[in-house]
């Protein structure tokens, strides 16, 4: 053996048998892949790779300690971008990291191996503890190391309190799941007399191509390893699903192997303990230790963990997507998702919930265009309490949203959601993974759905703050921030700039011409933001909170509805002034622009207030190719299109805002509304005058 090939054998042995202070084996849980059946992992995982995969590369001739150093920082990259940061598995792919590091800087020393050959492998940033948030996939994540890419990003980067943003709650056991823990470490650690493990035989499935007639006679596989896994991402729901996937595990392999095998007769052995450890777990559900069920510190019990709660007649779930009370803005929910459920020993009832935001509560580009109801992934997990909870509501991956609703959604708002946004980093990055965004306990519902006939495409709208861009916007403006309010709900209202597009940062839909647009910004946040709620629990709430005005709020009614005005769309009342909303001077909370959600209100700058014209509703879309398959030929080929051979569909008579005594052009100027009148493109006065020729 070469001294290489040698030093090769000496850290994977080191990482192999690496041990934690209690001798717990910490890199055990690497050595397989998982199971096939964990179709999110190989869909976020694109280089799945295990130590026993490595530890069979490095039997080849020529595997060098550089590729050994490139596996097994890919293994632990992986771990990382899969596993949340509180996991037992991320912390343990720390500890292998760690070590690898240690043995290469010692080899370097010792001039065994050059520092080239010990370098680490930038495979991409990982996130860092505010914005980390278990989505497994936190999709923020660019495989392109170039430090250019890093540069910019620090550029962008408008930091906030650490404080203001909560990371992602502890994973808590629940009593079924410590029962789970207890039977599976049982069967684990069953001997024989000999002290021979029983168990492991039925720690992974077979090899299918070494022997494909097992899955040929055993339908539905199953091995300790998918078990554990199950386990981890806490998918079993109760106690007796995990005992069903353990009894179906052993009765495989008495199918399969003969009586008198060592296989058959460990199975029957384990069965029996199994039944054993069950019963024994059973008996302990009136005369679980209290501790068991609490967390705190010291003994000292602080919180009752729930899988439930009743409020207001409704039962809320962990994995229900809820509106909760805004202090910032009664009208508009922060709609969030419940990760977790708890009691205080004062009896206070509490949940934790990660926020989802709105497009007007967020820092974007002036021309990014919105989906209808979309809302965004944020990293804040807050805890609230369950007094604060306003109704339930539905939040689909895009995907799902095109093809149908929840069942039973019932008149429930629904939203839609394709990125995430980061509040620090002010960017939007593109979910990959839907299922690893949601609590491990609500993966499964996200399938619960009822399908359309065919699939229904959804509007897109430009950003309902656009028109708070300067009038003197430049490319390299600086990127503002976001107005704060209560911090314990979403920004009041965000910002828009003016920048080139990057692409890593601004992930998502743009539109290629926006000082051209005709899209109408307050049509999307009244249509996708009002909160249609029948019970009046976030008023009520709101009214009692410290630093909110009880008083109305123009344009709502009791309810925290939108009243129908002549000139919704901007609120102009007939005499051509914008209306104002009024939160009350003890609300402390100024407004910021422009519309907002239905509500007029002013900026000051430099002391004077401005006005904004109410934007033009849509008019003109590109067709998707899809839908355009569905058009015949003759009609394609009359169709306009724009320069980038788009077709153009006609939705109504383009319409442009002009002025009676200025010809049609974009350097007009309205004295007041009363001075617009609609006009016809030209455009759609050739394609009109086309088909009225005899």
């Amino acid at each position: 053996m070469s001294d290489r090939a040698a030093i090769v054998q000496s850290l994977i042995n080191v990482i192999y048998n690496l041990e934690d202070a209690d001798g717990r084996n910490v890199s055990e849980i690497f050595y397989d892949l998982p199971p096939k059946e964990l179709k999110d992992y190989y869909e976020l995982i694109k280089t799945p790779i295990a130590l026993n995969v490595i530890r069979s590369k490095a039997k080849t001739p020529g595997y060098s300690v550089p590729q050994l150093v490139s596996d097994i920082s890919q293994m632990v990259y992986n771990a990382k971008l899969y596993n949340m940061k509180t996991s037992i598995v991320y912390q343990d792919a720390e500890v292998v990291d760690n070590v690898l590091k240690s043995e290469l800087q010692k080899l370097v020393r010792q001039g065994k191996i050059t520092s080239t050959e010990a370098r680490i492998p930038q495979l991409g940033p990982l996130p860092d503890s505010e914005e980390s948030d278990d989505d497994s996939s936190e999709d923020e994540y660019n495989d392109d190391g170039d430090d250019d890419d890093d540069d910019r990003q620090t550029k962008r980067r408008r930091t906030r309190p650490t404080s203001q943003i909560a990371q992602r709650p502890p994973a808590v056991g629940r009593p079924h799941e410590l029962k789970i823990k207890a039977v599976l470490s049982g069967i684990r650690g069953a001997r024989d007399n000999n002290g021979r493990f029983l168990s492991t035989a039925f720690e992974s499935l077979p090899d299918p191509n070494q022997l494909p007639e097992y899955y040929s006679v055993i339908r539905a596989p199953i091995a300790l390893d998918t078990i554990r896994y199950a386990i981890r991402r806490r998918q079993y729901p109760n106690f007796e699903t995990f005992l069903a996937d353990m009894r179906r595990m052993f009765e495989n392999a008495k199918i399969y192997n003969r009586d008198d095998s060592q296989i058959y007769k460990d199975a029957e052995v384990l069965g029996n303990r199994l039944e054993e450890l069950a019963a024994d777990e059973s008996k302990r559900i009136d005369s679980t230790p209290v501790n068991r069920l609490i967390e705190g510190t010291n003994g000292r019990p602080t919180r009752i963990v729930m899988d439930h709660v009743e409020h207001r007649g409704e039962v809320y779930r962990i994995g229900d997507w809820i509106h909760i009370v805004n202090l910032n803005d009664p009208s508009k929910p922060t709609v969030a998702q419940i990760f977790r459920i708890w009691q205080d020993e004062e009896g206070r009832r509490w949940i934790n919930a990660c926020w989802y935001f709105r497009p007007e509560q967020t820092v974007h580009r002036y021309d990014r265009l919105f989906w209808e109801n979309e809302v965004f992934k944020s990293a804040r997990y807050q805890n609230h309490l369950v007094d604060e909870i306003a109704g339930k509501c539905a939040v689909m991956f895009i995907t799902k949203y095109t093809r149908g609703r929840p069942k039973n959604v019932g008149n429930k708002q629904v939203y839609l959601c394709e990125c995430r946004y980061n509040e620090r980093e002010k960017t939007f990055s593109k979910i990959r993974t839907w299922k690893a965004a949601l609590p491990e306990e609500a993966r499964a519902e996200s399938d619960n759905i009822d399908f359309f006939e065919s699939l229904r495409p959804v509007p897109k709208f430009v950003s309902p703050l656009k028109h708070l861009l300067p009038s003197n916007a430049t490319d390299d403006m600086p990127v503002p921030d976001s107005k704060q309010g209560d911090g314990n709900a979403p920004p009041i209202i965000g910002a828009v700039y003016k920048r080139p597009y990057d692409p890593v940062a601004d992930q998502g839909v743009y539109n290629p011409n926006p000082d051209e647009a005709a899209l109408n910004p307050m049509a999307s946040a009244r249509s996708t933001h009002i909160y249609r709620n029948n019970d009046s629990a976030a008023k009520s709430y709101a009214s009692q909170s410290s630093g909110m005005s009880s008083g109305h709020i123009d344009g709502e009614d009791e309810y925290g509805r939108y009243k129908n005005y002549r000139n919704s769309d901007a609120g102009f009342s007939d005499s051509g002034t914008p209306g104002r909303n009024s939160f009350g001077s003890g609300s402390g909370m100024a407004g910021q622009g422009g519309e907002w959600g239905g509500h007029s209100y002013n900026t000051m700058r430099g002391g004077n207030s401005q006005h904004y014209i109410p934007p033009v509703p849509p008019s003109t879309f590109t067709i998707s190719e899809q839908d355009l398959k569905g058009i015949n030929p003759y009609t394609r080929s009359c169709m306009l299109r724009d320069k980038d051979s788009q077709p153009l569909f006609f939705s109504s008579p383009p319409t442009e805002l002009g002025n009676i005594n200025v010809r049609r052009g974009r350097d007009f100027a309205l004295n007041s509304p009363k001075d617009a009148y609609p006009m016809h493109s030209l455009a759609y006065l050739k394609f009109k005058s086309s088909k009225l020729r005899p």
